[in-house]
């Protein structure tokens, strides 16, 4: 018995020494750039398309930061806000006419404190609490989230009754701390209901530069065009945080089917997408699939339609299409209908990304380096950076930002060994052994017993 223990222990001693990791250099890596600048201990560096585009992992896993001597020094992915994750509220907005919206000596304002609540009611003096505005012309528009929180208001989305089947709405917005100073946010923005070639186009949001004023103000630049605004909803991000990286893919190739294809060799996620039309008078309208390699099947992602019109001295263009947790490779667009695209007509297609940063621990020598692109590079161990990095910021302190030098290919890389995962099989080996012998002991412990009662 206790010769069977001691072999059971060699063996396991023996399993278990085998299959040791293979120490990473920038030369086991296709690109590598210098980190410059930072003093303090944590630092923090904004990551382009370009090194997204040049990994290789979907999770991320083949990017190292390494010190002076060779060091791999800890590091923690931040993810800028994708869109999915900016907050959606309603607005509360006071619409005028023109005439009252010209006496600008007119409009009032009341504040009621209830309940520790502040409710903010705007009027004109000229107007009549019960009469309707058969034309409106103008309406201010409260932004109280901002005021209440660290967030930016960055888009509007806005529902409205129309006396047409088909209009465009241009329209131009200012912003204000107290309604008398106002600053101009965009001088003409357009949102339309229309029916084109069999297809109702609505062109609802309108992205703003982000503010935290207290007030908008939107003015119809057509008001004799008889609008009845219904709704207006507002979405934020919170500030300070990056915004999105857009690229272009170029343009989709066709297959014998006449369906586009086109091809994401970034590992980061897309966020949206745009068919940008060379020219106007174009609709592209389909279904867009994707896949994560050649051999799979194509998944549905959702029903497409993308323009470029102009109608009269507006040209309208469709917002890009918000896409959630794009990671896939290969894509496609399944067209509608029987229009033939010329290569004249074929859009870029270009892409937005969630901002992609890193934050490291400079610890070794400098200057640091930063290695990615390999996809035999199995992801980091968890280093417990994040902890540290959650500690400094509830302290109120920031990483360093620093720059990255030019990204240069490297010309020597040496290849990952693709070791035979010996410590795993032999485990394998070690446990069928060792029920092997477990079996034969009871046998033999049986045979004894009935030898005895014999």
């Amino acid at each position: 018995m206790i010769k069977s223990t001691s072999v059971f222990l060699m063996l396991f001693l023996l399993v278990t020494s085998v299959g040791a990791e293979q120490t990473l250099t920038p030369q086991h890596f296709s690109y590598k750039a210098a980190l410059n600048g930072g003093t303090s201990s944590l630092r923090q560096v904004d990551l382009p398309n370009k090194i997204l585009a040049g990994m290789q992992r979907n999770d991320l896993g083949d990017l190292r930061i390494f010190s002076a001597e060779g060091q791999i020094v800890p590091h923690q992915f931040v993810r800028g806000m994708t869109q999915k994750t900016m907050k959606n509220k309603s607005l509360v907005f006071y619409p005028f006419d023109k005439e009252q919206a010209t006496d600008l000596a007119s409009i009032r304002i009341r504040i009621e404190q209830k309940g520790g609540k502040q409710r903010v009611d705007v009027q004109s003096s000229s107007a009549n609490k019960n009469d309707k505005i058969s034309n409106e012309f103008q309406y201010i528009i409260e932004n109280t989230t901002s005021q209440n929180s660290n967030k930016q208001l960055c888009r509007l989305s806005l529902d409205w009754q129309q006396s047409k089947a088909s209009m465009i709405l241009p329209l131009k917005l200012e912003s204000s701390n107290d309604l008398e100073h106002w600053s101009l946010l965009s001088r003409r923005k357009s949102v339309s209901k229309l029916n084109y070639s069999g297809s109702q186009l609505l062109r609802s949001t309108i992205d703003i530069p982000c503010t935290t004023q207290r007030y908008l103000r939107l003015q119809w630049l057509k008001p004799e065009q008889h609008i009845k605004l219904l709704n207006i909803a507002g979405s934020y991000r919170q500030a300070g945080r990056k915004k999105m990286q857009w690229a272009s893919l170029g343009k989709p190739q066709m297959n014998s089917k006449g369906e586009w294809l086109f091809e994401d060799k970034s590992v980061a996620p897309i966020s949206r997408l745009s068919l940008k039309a060379p020219v106007d008078g174009v609709l592209y309208k389909g279904v867009l699939f994707s896949r994560n390699s050649e051999t799979s099947h194509w998944k549905r992602q959702q029903n497409i339609i993308q323009y470029r019109l102009k109608m009269g001295d507006i040209r309208l263009e469709s917002d890009p299409i918000t896409l959630y947790s794009a990671y896939d490779k290969y894509w496609k667009i399944q067209l509608s209908g029987e229009t033939k695209y010329s290569e004249a007509q074929l859009p870029e297609i270009t892409v937005s990304r969630q901002q992609q940063q890193i934050i490291y621990l400079a610890q070794g020598a400098e200057p640091f380096t930063l290695a990615y692109g390999n996809a035999l590079v199995k992801p980091a161990n968890d280093s417990g950076i994040n902890q540290l990095i959650t500690t400094l910021q509830d302290a109120g302190t920031n990483p360093d930002k620093v720059t990255l030098g030019d990204i240069v290919k490297i010309t020597d890389k040496v290849e990952v060994t693709q070791e035979v995962p010996w410590k795993k099989i032999g485990l394998w080996l070690f446990l069928l052994l060792g029920t092997a012998v477990m079996a034969y002991m009871a046998y033999s412990l049986y045979r004894q017993m009935n030898d005895k009662e014999g």
